[in-house]
Formats: structure tokens, sequence, C-alpha cells
């Protein structure tokens, strides 16, 4: 009985070359049909890759010693996860571009990706899975039919809890690389490396990153709520209230509060307060000798009682407790 043919595929590309035709067909047939070209007075292209590719998953790691752009030929129906190594590369989309920085994950759908060009010494690694095999796993975790946005991409900070553990996970995939003799064996390997990264990558996302993915509305929305905790978060100390912080995001106050409601489950208001709180309370550690009535007023607390009720509920003791306590940390009687 003739046995069947894997689906998986297994290689590396190792060259030097300045036949950017040449390379471009060594790079289509192990991602998919590219262009390759040379960054502006770099030759020749130096180019390095490792990769396992098993039917609806490929785990590829690549370096350029050169710099060198990539650009899709056509459309692909997967979804990429960059994560950097080393180095520096460009990112353009349909309607942005990003910098991939060493700290930062971004996942891409290869529906809106126009073209990559990776820097002198750039190391990465990169998980692509079908958009048909993340939307059935979409599918499972949020209990109702999912379709990906065709111009989907989210960024991770690698240091984050999210993106450390899609790190760790690389690390792992590495030292598995290592042993490529395990591939060409046990497809079973390769299959369960696909589910533990999209059930990783579904649990790393979470809920509202989730549905910034697949809802034009939730991306939209996630998009205001993000804005306004950065412009609270660095104004926080002057007299704004909900209603700078929408004419500051061109949107309406209920359109705001709708946001906050689907993303946070906490108003604008109370985010807000929350950072103000976090502001008074550096203040009162940082300066013990201060009056309080001074620090809450500084804080947007005109109230003395009721900033003393707000922030027992909200750090568990009173700012006078927390002076006392800091007063006594400083040796000041």
């Amino acid at each position: 009985m003739q046995k069947a043919a894997s689906p998986r595929q297994i290689g590396h590309v190792d060259f030097a070359s300045q036949d950017a035709d040449y390379i471009s067909q060594v790079v289509s047939k192990v991602i998919a049909p590219v262009t390759v070209t040379p960054v502006s007075g770099t030759r020749p292209i130096e180019y390095r890759s490792q990769y396992v590719s098993w039917s609806d998953f490929t785990i590829a790691r690549n370096a350029t010693a050169t710099g060198l752009t990539i650009e899709p030929a056509t459309e692909a129906n997967i979804i990429t996860c960059f994560i950097p190594r080393a180095g520096l590369s460009t990112i353009e989309l349909a309607d942005e571009t990003l910098a991939s920085e060493h700290n930062f994950i971004h996942l891409v759908s290869g529906r809106t990706l126009r073209r990559i060009t990776l820097s002198p010494g750039r190391r990465q690694l990169l998980f692509m899975v079908t958009i048909g095999a993340l939307e059935q796993r979409l599918t499972q975790t949020l209990g109702r039919s999912v379709k990906l946005l065709s111009d989907a991409s989210l960024t991770l900070d690698a240091r984050a809890p999210a993106g450390s553990a899609l790190v760790n996970f690389s690390s792992v995939m590495l030292s598995t690389m290592q042993h490529v003799p395990a591939f060409e064996t046990q497809d079973i390997l390769m299959r369960r490396c696909r589910d533990a990264f999209v059930d990783l990558l579904c649990g790393a996302l979470g809920a509202e990153q989730l549905s910034a993915l697949t809802s034009r509305e939730g991306l939209l929305s996630l998009s205001y709520v993000r804005a306004a905790e950065d412009f609270m978060e660095q104004n926080c100390h002057l007299p704004i209230g909900v209603t700078e912080v929408a004419e500051h995001l061109s949107v309406s106050i209920r359109t705001l509060q709708h946001a906050f409601k689907r993303h946070r489950e906490r108003s604008p208001l109370e985010t807000l307060t929350a950072y103000r709180l976090a502001g008074a309370r550096s203040d009162i550690l940082l300066r013990p000798d201060a009056k309080l009535a001074d620090i809450a007023v500084a804080w947007g607390f005109p109230h003395l009682g009721r900033f003393a009720s707000t922030f027992r509920h909200k750090f568990g003791e009173t700012p006078r407790d927390l002076r006392k306590r800091a007063r006594r940390q400083m040796g000041v009687d």
C-alpha cells in the first residue's frame, strides 16, 4: 500500500546573490508569491531562512545581513505574526505603515499587507496560519460565527503578558526547529504546534482585541478608548472633563461612553477619576509634608471629604493613613 503524500514542507534557504529574480523565485517557494528587491545601495542580497510548512500553518525564521524589500504578488489568505529577534523592519499595509521594533509583535492579515522592508541585521520569527483556521478557532472561542476584517492588524507589546506569552512560545519553537527530523517524521507534532499557536493567540489577544479583529465597530470604538485613555493620562492634572476628552477625539460624549462600556466596563469619568486618584496618591508619597487639601484640589478633588472616601474605596486606606505611612518610611515626624 502506497503511503499518502505528506502536506508538509521543510527546508532551508541560504544565499547571497545579486539576481533579484532568482531570489524572488526561491522565497516564493518558501512562503508565497513575492517580489524581492534590494534596499537602495545594498548588493548582493544576503538572506537566510529555515521553515516548516504544514497544510494551513507555517513556522519560519529568517535573517538578512543586508537590507531587502519583500512585496507580495497576491493578497494571501493568511494571518502572519511577526515576532522580532533583532533589528528593525517596516510593514506597509493598505492604509498604514507599522515600524516593527524589538519590543513589538505585529499580527497582520495578508489581505492588507503590501510590503515588508527588512533592515540590515534583521532577524525574526514568523507564524503564518490560514484565515480559515483562525476563524474556525475564533468561532469556537466566541460562540458565534466569525469573519475576520480584511484589513485586520494588531500590535502587541512583547513585554506585556500577552506579548511575552507569544515570545516564550517562539523560543520553544526555535529550540524545536533545531531538531528538524522530529518534524519530518511526526505529522502530529506539526498539528499540535499549530493548535497551540492558535489557542495561545486567541487567549493572548483577549475579548476586546478579538472584537477589534472581527468587527468594524469594535475596531473603531477600541481606537477611541485607547486615544481617550492616552489623553486623560497625560492631562489628568488639568481641569478637563469628559466633554474635553470627547472634543479632543472629535466624537460625541455618547459615542465615547458607549465605547468605554463596550471595552472597559466603566465610564470615561470613572477612568479619568482613576488616573487622578493615582496621581494624588503618588503626590502624597512624594510630598508627605504637603497639605492633603492642596493635593486634592491640584488633582481635581475640591471636596476633601469626598476625596478621602473615594481614595479609600480605591486603595483601601485614607489619604491621611497613606501620608502617615509615607512619613514613617521617610523618617518624618
